[in-house]
């Protein structure tokens, strides 16, 4: 079917389901990609490769694309994930002032940069 309509995205999708239920995830995530760059607006494309990339041991990879799942552009999915990272960070260190200074850089940066 994908060679006669190689255009249309659900049979992408139908052979990536294919692929994990044949343990073949590397295929699976192929397909599932191909899926989105031919429809980018639907979303299960997103949610079934970040079951694969969470499957894999991907744990930014697959929070990146619930995300975009649920509709959040991939910049922006992206920015949010390194900033919980780096918050994450800095939480850690022992100066209260170094956290404050650090945490409002990080918030200007992100308010120019996306």
């Amino acid at each position: 079917a994908i060679g006669i309509q190689p255009y249309q995205w659900t049979f992408f999708l139908a052979r990536g389901d294919t692929f994990i239920s044949m343990n073949q995830p590397d295929n699976a995530l192929n397909d599932y990609q191909t899926a989105i760059d031919l429809n980018p607006r639907y979303a299960e494309g997103y949610a079934a490769l970040a079951r694969v990339y969470n499957a894999l041991g991907n744990r930014d990879r697959a929070r990146n694309y619930e995300l975009m799942a649920r509709g959040v552009e991939e910049k922006l999915a992206r920015g949010l994930l390194v900033k919980a990272f780096l918050r994450e960070v800095i939480e850690e260190l022992d100066d209260e002032a170094i956290v404050d200074a650090l945490e409002a850089r990080l918030e200007d940066w992100f308010e120019n940069h996306g």
